[in-house]
């Protein structure tokens, strides 16, 4: 979000190429308290870019990787598993441990099959 204009404008063509994506993997520090907020930017560049309109429907899946469950404590943990266990569009990840990969790369090739 503190981003200059002219990096952003620099990067403009790189963050482009996700208009052509099959399959969009947004992945998430779920143990940072900003999660919340840093989703809401990243949905406002691909509402910039046209990925998702203004009600947040998107023309491109896209997939949650809730990542760092091994910097969680139990409590955070549970919350996070029941929450998921309700949305087909989050996969439950420790990028550290590898717990959740298999899940993950599953789902990837579900939607790109």
């Amino acid at each position: 979000s503190d981003l200059p204009t002219q990096l952003v404008a620099a990067f403009r063509a790189t963050l482009e190429e996700v208009t052509a994506a099959d399959l969009i993997v947004h992945v998430r520090d779920m143990a940072n308290p900003d999660n919340a907020m840093q989703k809401q930017q990243v949905l406002e560049v691909l509402r910039d870019l046209e990925v998702i309109d203004g009600e947040d429907e998107a023309a491109i899946p896209i997939l949650e990787a809730w990542n760092k469950l091994d910097l969680l404590d139990h409590a955070q943990r549970e919350e996070l598993e029941a929450i998921a266990a309700g949305r087909p569009d989050v996969a439950l990840l420790s990028a550290q441990t590898g717990e959740g990969r298999d899940k993950i790369v599953a789902h990837i090739a579900g939607v790109l099959n």
